[in-house]
């Protein structure tokens, strides 16, 4: 009897549409483990390839563009929903250094391009919050042109990492938004290099981050660093699962990289930098 019930449950949740079950299974999605050394965690230790991270990023991140394109390797047109939403938590402590954190700002001026001009508008809407100590709004709701000056910009502080902050600002920009655009998508991506000063609160704002009412809202994670002391708070901080939306880089440089990797993919007249040197290594952090 058992049996049936569930098969009857499986069925009727296949039959739902792809927006009711995305919200089924962030009400309902397993809990992480609490062993901050559980295997799930280890795994998200891997840095994969820039071409497998860029894969990833197509696939997971970018709305609109055909997974099967990424898994057969060719181009494909991207079609983006009507808006959407970015917004960037960067981590600007002290342990990410002047150096990495410019290149950081230009991964994120790269990342911003994945989303292309959609007639006379744009498809995309961005938003950028820093955070060190405490967390800084740097600009909200612009389109591309707009948004990669200020992002250029953005001041590097150097302090302590203060990721609760940056999180609860993305929260306060999202509801501030849905009273205007109620029906975009939106999405999180937190670049980060470490755990937090605050693991418990940090994981607490993320959930009601991703719990705001009818936002939808998806949070994804770049981990950056050869080992991550934290990966755990990461893996609990980004949407379910953590393996499609905890991403793993070693420099931030790297992740420049990735990004002009992915804009390769989707256009084959985009022109790839070669693999990036350790510039920032040989100057200092």
């Amino acid at each position: 009897m058992k049996s049936v019930v569930f098969l009857l449950l499986v069925t009727s949740f296949i039959g739902l549409p792809k927006y009711s079950q995305q919200t089924f299974w962030r009400h309902h999605k397993p809990s992480l483990p609490s062993d901050p050394n559980n295997v799930i965690y280890q795994r998200l230790q891997n840095i994969p390839s820039p071409q497998k991270t860029a894969q990833s990023f197509l696939t997971n991140f970018v709305l609109g563009y055909p997974a099967q394109a990424v898994r057969l390797g060719v181009v494909a047109k991207r079609v983006p929903p009507k808006e959407e939403h970015v917004i960037i938590v960067m981590d600007a402590s002290g342990s990410i250094g002047s150096c990495e954190f410019k290149e950081g700002k230009k991964a994120m001026v790269k990342m911003m391009q994945l989303c292309p001009e959609k007639g006379p508008s744009y498809s995309c809407l961005y938003s950028a919050v820093s955070y060190s100590s405490l967390a800084t709004v740097v600009f909200r709701y612009l389109p591309l042109a707009r948004a990669s000056p200020k992002m250029t910009k953005i001041h590097y502080p150097g302090r302590g990492t203060n990721t609760r902050a940056g999180l609860d600002e993305a929260a306060k920009i999202i509801q501030a938004g849905m009273r205007d655009r109620p029906f975009a998508e939106r999405q999180v991506l937190l670049v980060t290099d470490g755990q937090s000063n605050d693991k418990k609160a940090t994981i607490n704002s993320a959930k009601n981050l991703k719990s705001i009412h009818a936002a939808n809202v998806k949070i994804s994670v770049v981990a950056v660093g050869k080992y991550i002391h934290g990966i755990d708070e990461m893996a609990k901080v980004a949407s379910y699962p953590p393996e499609k939306h905890v991403y793993r880089v070693e420099k931030l440089s790297e992740l420049k990289y990735v990004f002009e990797l992915a804009l390769k993919k989707m256009n084959r007249k985009y022109v790839a930098i070669k693999p990036p040197k350790s510039l920032c290594s040989r100057l200092g952090r």
